[in-house]
């Protein structure tokens, strides 16, 4: 997966140690499930998810750094980024690219991961190589919070992964939880998104109201593709509170 010369990691690319913290964080999951299940931290792990994949990931990486579709202060834009960290789903730096090359291609033999090209377990876990253009990116460099969360991120997670070396009952259900949960709702939204629910005329993707209920918004799938440029998915802040959080906390006026 990923970039260019500066950032290329000899030794290991992006994305194999991208799928190694998937493939500990499915043991970690496991292992707390079966030797130490809690109801309580399940829905404390479930809330905590929803945190970071709805602030850092969906506001952060995909309506903010993505698509660009409002200003905010440094102070947020830097919150945003850093908590897109626990995400587990890679840097909003390969977020980003991935995910223009998906606006640009979408539905195409070129869509990195169109469900219509690929089978569901590839679109599901990046099963391979995405060659993401520089110039894709090249914006993200001018904010050096995306830029050092990129060249550190899988540091950050090596530390989090000793301490649950130490902390297993709680990284299992604060860590690892979240991001199989995140991983998996990002291949719901690709698989199910681009093939079941309302079609709109001018988009591929689709719009599916029983999705968005755990989705918050992001089930609006072809109104975003409609008009990528839009913070919100759906003027009703009840349909879609992610856009209503950005106008309320995030949006500069």
């Amino acid at each position: 997966m990923f970039i260019w010369q500066k950032y290329q990691d000899d030794k290991m690319t992006f994305d194999i140690k991208l799928k190694l913290l998937w493939a500990i964080s499915h043991i970690f999951v496991l292992y707390v499930l079966i030797t130490h299940f809690s109801i309580v931290l399940l829905i404390i792990g479930y809330i905590w998810y929803v945190i970071i994949k709805g602030i850092g990931s969906e506001i952060g990486a995909h309506r903010y750094f993505t698509h660009k579709s409002f200003d905010t202060s440094s102070s947020k834009a830097a919150s945003l980024t850093w908590l897109q960290t626990l995400c587990g789903e890679g840097s909003v730096m390969t977020f980003v690219g991935i995910h223009r090359l998906h606006h640009a291609y979408s539905d195409t033999i070129d869509d990195p991961h169109s469900p219509l090209f690929n089978p569901w377990y590839k679109v599901l876990f990046f099963i391979k190589q995405i060659n993401i253009p520089f110039a894709l990116v090249k914006d993200s460099l001018k904010n050096k919070h995306v830029k050092l969360q990129h060249q550190y991120y899988f540091k950050i997670h090596f530390i989090l992964m000793l301490i649950g070396a130490f902390f297993p009952f709680y990284y299992g259900y604060l860590v690892a939880l979240p991001i199989l949960l995140s991983i998996y709702t990002n291949g719901a939204i690709n698989i199910l998104l681009h093939q079941h629910g309302e079609k709109l005329p001018n988009s591929n993707a689709r719009n599916n109201k029983a999705l968005n209920l755990v989705l918050y918004g992001a089930g609006y799938h072809a109104n975003h593709h409609e008009n990528p440029k839009s913070y919100k998915y759906h003027d009703s802040p009840f349909v879609d509170p992610i856009g209503g959080l950005i106008h309320k906390f995030f949006k500069d006026n």
